[in-house]
């Protein structure tokens, strides 16, 4: 599902060919994961604070890249390494640094390149607190 609302968010005319991809805040490669044929066209990078989590995903033997990363910024990656980033569900988690990752991210996003992040807001949280 979130590789395809992903898809939903990109141009009509999106190639992979060629392009760079980074998925920040990976875990165990979830969504990662999902993108192995598209792999073969492009580079596709995870990173993510918990190394078990990195370990996990590096055990199977899938053809993309990944890093631990530390808590706050910055990432090891040149300025402008990226196509495409996405963050999915992390940015509910960075309560005191999110303002410093969203500058990290913007850094290594090339020119006309794609965030897409994703967080619970107010309305969803609502939601979960009283389930």
């Amino acid at each position: 599902e979130t590789r395809t609302r992903l898809y939903d968010l990109l141009p009509g005319d999106w190639t992979f060919e060629g392009k760079r991809v980074l998925d920040f805040g990976c875990g165990p490669g979830r969504t990662l994961r999902q993108f192995t044929e598209e792999s073969t066209r492009g580079e596709f990078w995870g990173v993510d604070i918990d190394q078990s989590s990195i370990d996990s995903f590096e055990a199977c033997p899938l053809p993309l890249h990944t890093r631990v990363c530390d808590l706050d910024p910055p990432l090891d990656f040149e300025d402008e390494s990226f196509d495409l980033i996405w963050a999915i569900s992390v940015f509910t988690h960075l309560t005191d640094n999110s303002a410093d990752w969203l500058i990290e991210l913007h850094r290594i996003l090339k020119p006309g390149g794609r965030l897409m992040a994703t967080f619970m807001g107010p309305a969803q949280s609502e939601i979960v607190a009283f389930e």
